[in-house]
């Protein structure tokens, strides 16, 4: 997905709403959770996104069910000005950049890493843990089970892969040999 500098333009807005990181943070979860819950049903993104609806009822509809749920002020707001302006259709971009945003912000560095196997809650704290340590900054990471890499660990942050897997021992292993016998 390309970068929206129009959609950055509102992540900023947002950012700017918000005093202070945490209140960013809330917000952007909040974002995350209501956009998950209308591009989860094809009639309620096709009701935001036609131009067939007008504006005025899409705006009338989003605020009592923003309100219901509660929705921040900030957040709120902001959702009203995009139907106003029709960018409804650009909200996962919207979402895109705001994670973005927000994780250079609060200097979160996010990642995937991937094992053999389910990893259980213990050693995802310890991988966690060591990476903020040698990272100096707060990590998230996402867990999915690779089953190729027969066991070790394999995290890619971004252009950094941290390689702990079998089969990448085994290859400098290989290698090693190689420059041995040459």
């Amino acid at each position: 997905m390309a970068r929206s500098e129009s959609m950055l333009a509102y992540v900023k807005v947002l950012s700017e709403l918000c005093s202070t990181n945490d209140m960013f943070l809330s917000c952007v979860e909040e974002v995350d959770g209501t956009i998950d819950a209308m591009w989860a049903d094809d009639s309620l993104r096709d009701f935001l996104c036609t131009p067939a609806i007008k504006k005025e009822v899409r705006e009338k509809c989003i605020r009592t069910v923003l309100e219901k749920i509660g929705a921040s002020t900030e957040w709120k707001n902001l959702f009203i000005l995009m139907i106003r302006k029709g960018r409804m259709a650009q909200l996962p971009i919207f979402r895109k950049e705001l994670r973005l945003f927000a994780d250079k912000r609060c200097g979160i560095i996010r990642g995937v890493a991937q094992s053999a196997v389910a990893l259980n809650d213990e050693t995802k704290d310890k991988v966690r843990t060591f990476l903020k340590t040698e990272l100096k900054s707060e990590v998230a990471l996402s867990y999915k089970v690779n089953p190729k890499l027969l066991a070790g660990l394999k995290v890619s942050m971004g252009d950094v892969i941290l390689d702990a897997s079998l089969e990448w021992k085994l290859k400098e292993a290989k290698s090693k040999l190689i420059k041995k016998r040459a």
